[in-house]
């Protein structure tokens, strides 16, 4: 599978090699396969690539053509790479078979420039005249964004409109995100549609401080909302999930997601052919079907927790159950092996809980736990994995979240060998001084012994000298 280059300074006529890098803008909009072919993986050298235009745009154009059955065009972030201005795709050419791998989108001026506008409606972050930030994709086939960044943008990740193909949302921390109209908080951690014939699916990202919904999957009476995986999210601290088209949905599954908010929870409506499962909410978990005269298509729906701020204990599929112990979730990351995130619910203010990360850590791994919205700062903690990837962490707090990074000690190895090297080494020091004391033992037990003879000798002599006399 070549490897191609792109770099912040890259340019069309050079070669594509990691000495000669190619530009982000021209060849992740490549339709025609003039840089990137089929099967490639292009590597984003670390650095910003800024957008030049900060009027209100939407960035870089995603137009990229693989093929299927291993023709994919993979984008993949090397170090910390920043995409300043945000990706989309549209009309204009529809990317195939494409990934996006460790990006981190946001529009810079989010960072430090106010967010108010003046003006009401969903279409008023316009007015602020500056680049989205987002990944925002309403045309394509076969698309993935996968353990991105996106944050400080308008909104986190839109996947609707035309996108199709089995199209994949995995891993991705999306926080800060959103924009302060006149008449509400704009800006969604996920917006998303599906009205093709494939799945779209939503798998184990990471949700926080949403101006407006964590996620809205949510349809009108020119958009639908059909099959839709929904599954093992992380949300808290960022607004309610809510899954509600205009019209029925058909095939839908949300299972396992963790959700912690004060104030909002998930509320699911408008469905058959559903499954709903283990999920665990700390806010309402409201799930109403299409209708109780529709009688069609499968439902499986139970073990979700609900747990709204004013009950005074949580509901378990509607019916009232004890305030459950501290719990830790472990979702190892698919296409990072070195990555998983740990979600900790601990309603009664536990002050440790027992965590295991089972056998995704090996002797010799150390785990660090970083703040999810601070992946390249200094991590939290490291933690030194007991045998069976066992840990006692502390918890400050009813809730917290990390993205856990494991690394393999070089020198395990090397430090186990000189270990038991060692303790070999005391075990025949302390046999030595064992024997040493023997010896000196022994030694006196002979002293003793000799000077016994000694007396002995003497009084022979002394008998001997007695029986002489009377000889005499």
């Amino acid at each position: 599978m070549p490897n191609r280059f792109i770099a912040p300074d890259g340019q069309t006529t050079n070669r594509g090699t990691e000495d000669s890098p190619w530009p982000l803008a021209e060849v992740l909009a490549d339709s025609k396969r003039l840089f990137a072919q089929p099967g490639d993986t292009v590597t984003l050298l670390s650095g910003t690539y800024y957008w030049p235009d900060r009027s209100f745009n939407r960035g870089f154009r995603w137009a990229v053509r693989g093929e299927p059955d291993g023709g994919r065009i993979d984008f993949r972030a090397r170090g910390r790479v920043i995409v300043d201005g945000g990706i989309f795709s549209d009309e204009k050419a529809t990317p195939r078979h494409s990934r996006i791998f460790g990006v981190e989108c946001l529009a810079s001026e989010n960072l430090d420039q106010t967010r108010k506008v003046d003006g009401e409606g969903s279409d008023t972050y316009r007015l602020l005249k500056r680049p989205a930030g987002n990944i925002d994709l309403s045309v394509g086939h076969d698309l993935s964004v996968i353990n991105c960044l996106i944050h400080h943008a308008s909104s986190g990740i839109g996947l609707w409109k035309t996108v199709s193909g089995n199209s994949l949302i995995y891993g991705n921390v999306i926080y800060d995100n959103g924009w302060i109209a006149n008449d509400r908080k704009h800006g969604h951690g996920l917006y998303a549609q599906n009205s093709s014939p494939d799945w779209k699916r939503i798998l184990r990202n990471i949700f926080t401080r949403s101006y407006q919904q964590s996620a809205q999957i949510y349809g009108s009476d020119t958009a639908d909302c059909h099959r839709f995986e929904f599954s093992e999210n992380v949300s808290y601290a960022s607004g309610a999930v809510i899954i509600q088209p205009h019209k029925r949905s058909l095939d839908l599954k949300v299972n396992g997601n963790l959700h912690y908010d004060d104030k909002f929870g998930y509320g699911i409506a408008n469905f058959t052919n559903a499954q709903i499962r283990d999920n665990v909410c700390r806010g309402d978990f409201g799930v109403r079907r299409a209708g109780e005269d529709v009688l069609d298509g499968t439902l499986d729906i139970g073990n979700n927790l609900g747990w709204m701020p004013g009950w005074s204990v949580p509901r378990l599929d509607g019916k009232n159950v004890p305030i459950p112990n501290a719990r830790a979730w472990v979702h190892v990351n698919e296409f990072d092996e070195t990555r998983a995130t740990v979600t900790i619910h601990n309603y009664k203010n536990a002050p440790s809980i027992d965590l295991s990360f089972g056998d995704w850590v090996k002797p010799g791994d150390v785990v660090h736990l970083f703040d999810p919205t601070d992946l390249f700062g200094a991590p939290l903690d490291a933690l030194e994995m007991a045998d069976g990837g066992r840990v006692t962490l502390l918890l400050d707090g009813p809730h917290a979240c990390y993205v856990a990074i494991k690394e393999h000690d070089p020198c395990f190895a090397l430090r186990s060998e000189l270990d038991a090297t060692r303790k070999t080494l005391w075990s025949v020091q302390d046999e030595r001084d064992r024997l040493s004391q023997v010896n000196d033992s022994l030694r006196g037990q002979i002293k003793v012994m000799e000077e016994k003879r000694d007396s002995l000798l003497g009084d022979v002599g002394e008998v001997r000298k007695i029986l002489n006399r009377w000889s005499v």
